[in-house]
């Protein structure tokens, strides 16, 4: 692994005191310049503490023979120098990047990355595995219909780790009768992933398709996965005009038309009723300078994300789909810098409009309630394991079980005493319900809830008829929950019709008390 290092003292005779450089990729390690190649004085073993009466830490010339200027001196010439490199370095990669197009670059990255790859995205792939369990699970407690069919389309595989997740996932008699695509432009990462997934007994194919040109005739399949790839979606000319510009305008926005094109073409392969799952990082960027290749990897990469605000994805992207109807939310941590997502859509076509007001409708809801809570129920213990991420960073508490529920529907079924319940359930309650009254019953729910326990919305959207107070389905994470943020994490979302071929739908969002 290429890295700078700090440069060796002078009085070590086991190193000289040289400095070492890693040079850019596809040079051989060679250096970028002229480098300063004087050591650095070292600093003189500390004095035993002394007594102070504040809480400042000695200056360096409060120690024996330490010159504080000389010191100073010297640290400012390695943080000098160390910008310096990191300029050049930038600089030759910059350079070779231009004489390449889009595409050259792309296989690049991945023929570098390829031998790394599996390694580095070990904690990437524990999260994954994690929300394609919620999916599994929520599958079968809500919906009759498989979320993971029989026909599946990877649309970017990689080595393989969706595959191989959903594979594991699923039942071993269902392996036999899967038909499984994995299409990748990298030859390096599909060798991977023809080994990773040759023990399985379903069929595989492989192809090296363009995201944006994806040749499988209409209806191809049941399930079509993007994983990990949306943020590395660009516009070619619109990354040009960036590199132009030296990277003073970059605007993920434009590129939200060639992601557009390219879930487009994933909804045409679909059949009716398939389902689209989207899996990605947010925020999207290489955070580990370190990566697998070094710090040049990390520029070289980051170079071609261009990430989309998940918000904008759901209601500027989604919607433009023909009948795309949302399924579930969910997310896990990957470490402390990352959440991975999954979201998921299905092709539902057109419906009949709102559910019709007949003696069964309440029993329906009832039942779409139900769904909702089982649900929630069926991928807890996937949720709760999930919340550990890589390196053993734990940013929340441990969650409390979903157990049996306290359904509220007003403020007098609220408990008083604090820390009491480890779920409660607000129930078709907030479209009947004044904005400063949903407010205050949030507030006395969120009193009464115990740490790690959740707190769930479920409600009917569109808003059913004759509420008192109808709301937008969006205003209950971004207006209600927002003064509660401190206190706790969103934990997913899932919707269930209420009945198949109606609009009306019911929808659970599941919120966990961290403070």
């Amino acid at each position: 692994m290429l890295r700078y290092s700090i440069p060796a003292m002078e009085n070590n005779p086991k190193k000289p005191a040289t400095r070492y450089s890693s040079g850019p990729i596809g040079t051989g390690g060679g250096k970028c310049g002229s480098r300063r190649t004087s050591g650095v004085q070292p600093l003189l073993e500390e004095m035993p503490a002394t007594p102070r009466a504040s809480g400042v830490m000695p200056s360096a010339g409060n120690r024996a023979g330490a010159s504080e200027s000389g010191i100073f001196r010297e640290l400012s010439e390695c943080v000098r120098d160390f910008g310096e490199r990191v300029m050049e370095d930038e600089g030759r990669i910059r350079s070779l990047l231009s004489r390449l197009d889009a595409v050259s670059i792309n296989n690049l990255r991945y023929q570098l990355f390829a031998p790394h790859y599996d390694e580095h995205m070990r904690g990437h792939e524990v999260a994954v595995s994690n929300l394609l369990g919620q999916m599994v699970s929520i599958q079968s407690a809500a919906y009759p219909d498989a979320l993971i069919g029989d026909d599946i389309l990877e649309m970017s595989c990689g080595t393989g780790m969706v595959i191989d997740q959903v594979c594991r996932l699923l039942p071993s008699q269902r392996l036999r009768g899967l038909r499984v695509v994995g299409n990748d432009l990298s030859d390096d990462m599909k060798g991977i992933a023809r080994r990773k997934l040759q023990e399985y007994p379903c069929s595989l194919e492989f192809t090296g398709q363009e995201l944006g040109e994806l040749s499988f005739p209409r209806g191809s399949f049941n399930t079509v996965f993007l994983s990990q790839t949306l943020h590395l979606i660009i516009d070619s000319d619109v990354q040009r005009q960036e590199r132009e510009s030296n990277y003073m305008y970059i605007d993920e926005h434009r590129h939200l038309t060639e992601k557009l094109k390219v879930l487009r073409n994933a909804w045409w392969t679909l059949k009716e009723r398939g389902v689209l799952v989207i899996i990605d990082e947010w925020p999207a960027l290489l955070s580990d300078r370190g990566g697998p290749l070094g710090p040049g990897f990390a520029y070289l990469f980051n170079d071609g994300l261009r990430p989309a605000d998940l918000r904008m994805v759901q209601d500027s992207i989604m919607p433009q789909l023909p009948g795309s109807r949302y399924i579930c939310q969910l997310k896990v941590p990957i470490d402390r810098h990352h959440h991975m997502y999954l979201i998921a859509y299905r092709k539902e076509g057109h419906d009949q409009g709102r559910l019709p007001e007949t003696p069964g409708a309440s029993a329906l809801r009832e039942a779409a309630v139900q769904a909702v809570m089982s649900a929630f129920s069926s991928m807890d213990e996937h949720l709760r394991s999930g919340m550990v991420p890589r390196g053993g960073d734990r940013p929340y508490v441990d969650f409390l079980p979903v157990g049996a529920p306290l359904i509220v529907t007003t403020m007098s079924d609220v408990p008083t005493k604090p820390d009491s319940c480890g779920c409660i359930v607000l129930n078709q309650c907030m479209h009947n319900i004044g904005k400063k009254d949903r407010f205050a019953l949030i507030s006395a729910c969120m009193n009464a809830l115990s740490v790690g326990g959740a707190l769930v919305f479920i409600d009917e959207w569109l808003p059913p008829e004759g509420s008192a107070h109808p709301l937008r389905q969006t205003d209950i994470g971004s207006v209600y929950m927002g003064p509660f943020f401190r206190n706790l994490v969103s934990a997913g979302a899932v919707r269930v019709p209420i009945y198949e071929g109606y609009e009306n739908s019911m929808y659970g969002y599941q919120f966990r008390k961290v403070i």
